[in-house]
């Protein structure tokens, strides 16, 4: 959101509709750590100071997400980027051109998926993030299909350059969260297509619902929550007035285990800057100390479950999320079957062989720097003959996909938790894949099936 450029269309919109008025999915808890939005583009070309080392004093930022103008140099961007890595923060980059914040028009969408395919090759090289398409595109009015339609053509250029999860903002401004539900289930006819997405809304006190004609409140993050995405609150904030309770909405929001992120640290243009000076009055201060709005957002951020010790990566709610198999037979599938965690696990069928290996795994951009351990459940289904079965968790890092692996473990038919101590891994900022190799004994033979739950890092 530029709040410096529509905070009074926001308004307007806001006054207009309260008037009016009188990576689950989405149970995934913790898709990234909690953390803050940074909006640099507008001030001093985007040449500014973030504070850095009063953000570290600060352990409950852990993700920045970062607003990009795409009249922004790319090598500005880029040293945005390597210095967010360089100080270990989980990184979300997002498309923002803030004269169509809003907007139907699907040009404008596609004009963003094709500014990823041009530079996302060399804003990778600064330092792994995560795709947020772009920021607040499509109208309070817009239908679920239209919004279904518009992004299964902009994902399917992106998925050109890109294969890690996609962050897509509910439209409305963030806030039509029954839009983009239904864009996801594809209950007017038409979903998106592409799985491996995040739904992110974004709540002020002015977030309305226009859909359901009301004042955004729970039950509307409980709809979202049940569409079979991952979720997060990729914007909450103290202003400008109205009557959603935006305090009740983050602490629901992490009740349901979603990461939230604060507008903002800086690059605001009014109050709700968490440092001051504030970018729009010395973009290029060496100093900086916490604002009286500091604590409107880190008293969020430190109380939820995504700046505490663990944040689950995949509990595979209805939803495989981007999770594929190699030498298996079929799958994988998100199965009711067994779960070590909420009522759905991983599953794939796997012919045995004498000493066979059989993967569950996912590809991606994924930062785990400053984690200790990885975890997930696993096992095996009962029939078939094992002759011995064991299983390893994986990473592979950098770009030479070195394998790290926490060691063969016994496993059974019933569940196993399995950990990588990831104190020794190389390029923690760089994980390409995360796995799990299952291996069969000497004399392995028969059908069986292999399933994963609850993966876990702190």
């Amino acid at each position: 959101m530029n709040r410096t450029l529509v905070r009074s269309a926001l308004r307007a919109v806001g006054a207009c509709v309260l008037a009016a008025a009188g990576f689950t999915g989405c149970l995934r808890a913790g898709v990234f750590p909690n953390g803050v939005d940074l909006q640099p583009s507008y001030y001093n070309g985007g040449n500014v100071n973030f504070g850095w080392s009063l953000m570290n004093q600060y352990s409950a930022i852990r993700t920045v997400r970062i607003e990009i103008e795409p009249t922004v140099p790319i090598s500005q961007v880029q040293s945005w980027i390597s210095q967010a890595a360089a100080n270990g923060k989980t990184i979300i980059c997002t498309y923002h051109k803030s004269s169509v914040l809003g907007t139907d028009d699907t040009t404008e969408l596609t004009n963003a998926a094709n500014w990823w395919v041009a530079n996302y090759a060399t804003l990778k090289s600064a330092g792994s993030f995560t795709i947020n398409l772009m920021n607040e595109w499509g109208s309070h009015s817009i239908t679920s299909n239209a919004f279904a339609s518009a992004y299964n053509n902009a994902i399917s250029l992106v998925r050109q350059v890109y294969s890690g999860p996609i962050i897509i903002d509910c439209p409305g401004w963030g806030q039509e969260t029954h839009t983009a539900a239904q864009a996801v289930t594809g209950a007017n006819g038409t979903r998106i297509n592409d799985t491996n997405i995040i739904l992110s809304v974004h709540v002020y006190p002015n977030a309305w619902n226009q859909a359901l004609g009301h004042t955004l409140d729970t039950a509307d993050l409980d709809e979202l929550n049940s569409a079979g995405r991952p979720c997060i609150m990729g914007e909450f904030g103290n202003s400008p007035s109205g009557s959603a309770d935006w305090s009740g909405l983050v602490d629901h929001a992490e009740a349901l285990g979603w990461t939230v992120i604060g507008w903002a640290w800086n690059g605001d243009g009014g109050s709700m800057n968490m440092v001051s000076p504030s970018w729009s009055s010395n973009p290029t201060a060496t100093s900086f100390t916490t604002s009286g709005y500091f604590s409107t957002v880190y008293n969020k951020l430190s109380a939820g479950g995504g700046g505490g010790s663990a944040t689950v990566l995949d509990d595979f709610e209805n939803t495989t999320d981007g999770w594929a198999g190699s030498n298996i037979t079929g799958g994988p599938w998100s199965v009711t079957e067994w779960a070590a965690h909420g009522s759905y696990s991983l599953k794939a069928d796997v012919s045995l062989a004498s000493s066979g290996q059989y993967y569950l795994y996912k590809d991606g951009s994924f930062n785990l720097s400053g984690k200790s351990t990885l975890s997930v459940t696993v096992k095996t289904a009962t029939w078939g003959s094992w002759a011995g079965s064991q299983a390893k968790l994986y990473v592979k890092t950098g770009s030479g996909w070195q394998w790290f692996d926490g060691g063969s473990v016994s496993i059974n038919s019933s569940g196993t938790t399995l950990t990588l101590n990831l104190s020794g891994v190389a390029n923690l900022g760089d994980v390409r894949e995360i796995g799990v190799q299952f291996l069969s004994g000497g004399g392995a033979s028969g059908t069986s099936s292999i399933y994963a739950d609850y993966l876990t890092v702190q």
